[in-house]
């Protein structure tokens, strides 16, 4: 049985951020588009058409890398970027068994630790992370027998 916890998806963040970058870069494109080409206008428009392209993709590629997937499968706990994932790469497999210990604390927002024996093998922001998707989680963590080392319920904090 596997059980995919913060698949990618679309989130509001990211998504308002793609809505507006796109809407100034078209308006921009469509005046550009309108003035008389090699005209100071002209270049100009399109250096912020190129800088507004940029800025979008720069912010979607840093959300892609920021956040990550957490699959439990066969045993085994398996992390990966949300661009791992679109991509098809295999992210970090931690095996669940009694040596593998889980920690999710407040310290620096919403953290998890993923520990095998006394090496960490995981640590990750969950920050980003919807708050129901952070109850996913633990319930996740809780269904397939991964010990949680704090008493944390999934509430915000």
């Amino acid at each position: 049985m596997t059980s995919r916890v913060n698949a990618p998806h679309w989130q509001s963040g990211p998504l308002a951020w793609a809505l507006v970058s796109g809407v100034l870069t078209l308006l921009v494109l469509t005046q550009t588009l309108r003035s008389q080409v090699g005209s100071e206008r002209w270049w100009g428009g399109l250096l912020l058409v190129g800088c507004g392209l940029f800025a979008f993709a720069f912010v979607e590629g840093i959300w892609l890398y920021a956040q990550r997937e957490v699959a439990f499968s066969g045993g085994r706990i398996v992390i990966r970027r949300w661009a791992e994932t679109l991509v098809g790469r295999p992210g970090v497999e931690v095996p669940l068994d009694t040596e593998t210990k889980c920690t999710i604390t407040r310290e620096r927002g919403r953290h998890l630790t993923i520990e095998r024996g006394n090496t960490i093998a995981v640590s990750m922001q969950l920050v980003y992370w919807e708050v129901d998707t952070v109850v996913e989680l633990v319930a996740a963590f809780r269904q397939f027998g991964a010990e949680i080392a704090t008493p944390w319920n999934g509430d915000h904090p």
